[in-house]
This record gives C-alpha cells, structure tokens and sequence, in this order.
C-alpha cells in the first residue's frame, strides 16, 4: 500500500521532487519516491510507501515533522 502526498510550500516551489526525497533521506532518514519518477504528473508529490508497523510510521511522520520543521501528528 501506499500514498502520494503533495510536496507543501515552500519546498514545492523551490525543488523538484527528487530534490525533496533526497532532503528526506538525508536530514529526516526517511526513504520516499519522487513522483517524477512516476511521470511528469507526479512532480510536485512524493510517493510514501505505508509498508512498516504503526509504530515504525508514525516514527517517519515525527522525522518528517522535525526536518520540516513543523509538528505533525498531533491530535486535537
């Protein structure tokens, strides 16, 4: 399973999605597929494959938070 997820602002505008996944791999240790590499319709998303345990997800959310600098997860 898996899921496409829209690179946000401002890295959207300012890298292209292989540009962002290497940012995730080497500052978050969070492998994602650029969605270039999918075609030309996928630039501006990246493809998160949903293949680990819970735990080990909502782990890769916290690291994505993190390098971007933004919280995430949180419940309201």
């Amino acid at each position: 399973m898996f899921v496409w997820a829209r690179i946000p602002e401002p890295w959207a505008s300012q890298m292209t999605s292989f540009d962002f996944a290497m940012k995730l791999l080497e500052e978050a240790d969070v492998v994602a597929s650029p969605g270039a590499a999918f075609g030309p319709a996928g630039e501006g998303y990246l493809r998160l494959a949903l293949v680990e345990n819970e735990n080990r997800l909502r782990q890769a959310v916290r690291q994505i938070g993190r390098c971007l600098g933004t919280k995430v997860g949180a419940k309201t």
